[in-house]
């Protein structure tokens, strides 16, 4: 582990929201507890927090089988992995997952890292065991992370965003990084606009609803012939329960290359970093503007039940 990387993992982990953990050597095993009363509700600063601390567990050799528990005998609020593969909702809840690393002699095992990248990513799949039937031992915001800063990218301008929150959080972490909240998303065109002329890189990250709002902006880098890298997270496609970011959703990739803007599609995980790297090459080589839309079909879509 590189030493940026693990003052990043610390950094995460100060300051714990709803959770805490503990390693017990003599049973070689880690506990990590929800404890966010009454129904022990995830943050999402708490997701990146139980990803950094499975994370720890994967790399303690004094922890063989990590045990995730609720307090007051409640897991979490939401559906049952079962009701979940259904694609239902329900109120009932789980005491505690526990999780076996499988034989180091297997040619399957796998790290207690696979269940925090899955549980931020999505469902998990388990065997009947208990152990994890894939093994992602990275998650793509990570990967993000580390082309951007392949990049020399500096300053990080951003619109808070549920599907980039850990992106965010790892910028925010960074010594090397300059995040930047924005009240509204073209100042963050103009931010970078200004970094460019004092001689560094940056990316505007933005939700899809926010394009809208850079459209007279984008004048400034088309005119102007800086480089502007967009990271935009898409709502209003795949199965959106909300109407009012449909219309903005369905025109956000055409609308941008009406503005002179390339247009990068990622819908599989496995592309994000890869895509990126793609779009930085193009944009600080040739001083464009490009934009990398990250699907809704990849991030989950946002369900608003009673």
């Amino acid at each position: 582990m590189s030493k940026d990387y693990a003052e990043s993992r610390a950094a995460i982990l100060r300051n714990l929201d709803g959770v805490h953990y503990e390693v017990d050597p003599k049973r070689k095993v880690g506990f990590l507890w929800l404890d966010r009363p009454p129904l022990n509700v995830v943050s999402y600063r708490g997701r990146s927090q139980i990803a950094a601390i499975i994370e720890s567990f994967g790399t303690d050799a004094d922890v063989r089988v990590v045990v995730i528990r609720g307090k007051n005998s409640v897991y979490t609020s939401g559906g049952t992995r079962d009701s979940r593969s259904r694609g239902t909702h329900t109120r009932s809840f789980a005491k505690a997952v526990i999780i076996r690393r499988a034989s180091q002699r297997s040619p399957r095992s796998v790290s207690p890292i696979s269940v925090a990248r899955e549980y931020v990513s999505g469902p998990s799949n388990m065997t009947q065991n208990g152990c994890m039937a894939r093994n992602r031992m990275t998650s793509w915001p990570d990967l993000i992370f580390e082309k951007l800063r392949e990049f020399g990218i500096r300053h990080v301008a951003y619109v808070p965003d549920a599907g980039l929150a850990r992106l965010i959080e790892l910028c925010q972490a960074a010594d090397d990084m300059e995040p930047t909240v924005l009240t509204t998303e073209e100042e963050g065109i103009g931010i970078l606009a200004g970094a460019w002329l004092g001689g560094e890189r940056g990316a505007l990250l933005m939700q899809s609803s926010g394009v809208g709002n850079c459209i007279n902006a984008l004048s400034l880098a088309k005119v102007c012939g800086f480089p502007l890298l967009m990271i935009v997270t898409m709502r209003g496609e795949w199965g959106e329960m909300n109407p009012w970011q449909i219309p903005m959703g369905q025109i956000t990739g055409k609308t941008l290359q009406l503005a002179g803007v390339i247009v990068y599609e990622v819908t599989k995980p496995e592309a994000a970093a890869p895509t990126v790297e793609a779009a930085a090459r193009i944009c600080f080589n040739g001083g464009l503007a490009v934009a990398i839309l990250l699907s809704q079909r990849m991030l989950g879509t946002k369900l608003f039940k009673d």
